[in-house]
């Protein structure tokens, strides 16, 4: 990976390295969901013979069937393999003329970081924040709504909803690994509502200078000025399935359904009637409805469908008499097929802030290498934290100046939608 043997402050190799380097820190950390969620770097990209198009899979953790009796019922370790689609890559640019670096700019100095590494490496991470935050709200697995009157006492309840769906989906309850991702001006509304909740004397004085909220109900607080905002389609229209069948072995799967009223919207959260959600592991039913988000919509009319995140009924116990259903009940997420009238939450046409609230294995953001060109005396990758980011600098001899790129090729990826729950704020109200 070395571009040169030669290791002094005033070398390519030394200074491409320092420059990608402080790209990478402040790439992780200068973003909250950036620095949060996991990452996972690919090698094999890089390697001669190991290309595999834009497409990569990441493994969810493995679901497993409790038996009851003497007798051993072997099981097929089943795990769900999520497909990763990368994307455009990302990147900053920016140059410096042959003058400036002469006269005005010592790269191997902190100066260079600070003035435009840093805030290079931040833009770049802001841009990732924003897309990582707006894809949790779109494929959260649970949404709490928050209506405009409610009170802030009742929006910290809410909260408080979202938490206690992150233990029904088991979850684990380690308070650094939970975080909740609330814009600014939804923070301001908490803390005043939580500082009564303090009994540590630092902790009331922080929250009454800063404005900040610290560590309360079992939640990492994190303020943002990246919050998605949801536009609602059909809110408060009745959704009616026709047809749907369960997929086993698909993550997500089509619905044909009728409207009474409006059109769905990407990020729309449906709620069925008759189907509830289940404990992941005993498969015991929960009295939490069924939802999902909707993910993407076709067709036209009488022949409208909408994707969704996948439906897998439990089974009766007395039907699991062979691996493949004993599979399909280890992967149940609810407890059957819905048939009946749901409804699309929230109000239509109207503006949510969404929070959501989520453990840090949830998501996951892969990046992978880029190519590295030859014959270019400064281009260099560093992996910090599993974050790989490019820097290349050239020279054009036409305008004696010196383009830098620094790029990222990257993606965020649901594993366990359960264990985010989007709490959606509105922010604005047609009465």
């Amino acid at each position: 990976r070395k571009m040169s043997t030669v290791t002094t402050t005033n070398s390519p190799a030394y200074i491409s390295g320092y420059v990608v380097k402080e790209a990478t820190k402040a790439f992780m950390n200068t973003r909250l969901f950036s620095g949060f969620v996991r990452n996972e770097y690919r090698s094999d990209f890089e390697e001669r013979g190991a290309k595999k198009g834009d497409t990569i899979f990441v493994r969810r953790p493995a679901q497993f069937r409790v038996r009851t009796g003497a007798g051993m019922e072997i099981q097929d370790v089943h795990e769900d393999k999520v497909p990763v689609t990368l994307p455009e890559q990302k990147g900053v640019d920016f140059q410096f003329s042959a003058r400036e670096l002469t006269l005005d700019i010592d790269k191997g100095g902190n100066e260079y970081s600070k003035r435009w590494i840093r805030p290079a490496g931040s833009a770049l991470a802001s841009d990732f924040d924003a897309n990582g935050l707006e894809k949790a709200s779109k494929v959260a697995g649970s949404t709490v709504i928050v209506a405009y009157s409610d009170t802030n006492d009742t929006l910290y309840k809410r909260f408080l909803d979202a938490k206690g769906l992150l233990n029904k989906f088991l979850a684990p309850k380690t308070v650094s690994d939970r975080m909740s991702f609330v814009s600014s001006d939804i923070e301001n509304r908490l803390t005043e509502n939580v500082k009564q909740l303090y009994n540590n004397a630092n902790a009331i004085s922080k929250a009454i200078k800063d404005g900040t909220i610290q560590d309360v109900a079992g939640l990492t607080w994190g303020s943002t000025d990246l919050a998605y905002v949801h536009l609602n389609g059909a809110g408060g229209a009745t959704f009616t399935p026709k047809t749907i069948t369960p997929d086993y072995e698909n993550l997500t799967q089509w619905i044909g359904y009728t409207l009474s009223s409006g059109t769905l919207a990407v990020g729309d959260t449906i709620e069925f009637s008759d189907s509830f959600f289940v404990n992941p592991e005993t498969k015991k039913v929960y009295t939490n409805k069924l939802q999902r988000k909707v993910l993407g919509m076709r067709g036209t009319g009488a022949n409208l469908e909408c994707l969704v995140y996948s439906i897998r009924p439990v089974i009766a116990e007395g039907s699991i008499n062979d691996a493949e259903t004993r599979k399909q009940f280890a992967m149940a997420n609810c407890s059957a097929t819905p048939s009946a009238a749901g409804t699309v939450l929230g109000v239509a046409g109207e503006s949510y802030v969404c929070c959501p609230v989520l453990h840090k294995d949830a998501m996951v953001l892969t990046n992978v290498d880029l190519a590295r060109p030859k014959k270019v005396e400064m281009c260099n990758t560093v992996n910090y934290r599993n974050v790989v980011i490019r820097f290349i600098e050239d020279y054009s001899v036409t305008t004696d100046q010196f383009p830098d790129r620094l790029d990222m090729l990257g993606v965020f990826t649901a594993l366990l939608p359960e264990w985010i729950v989007d709490v959606e704020i509105q922010v604005t109200t047609s009465a």
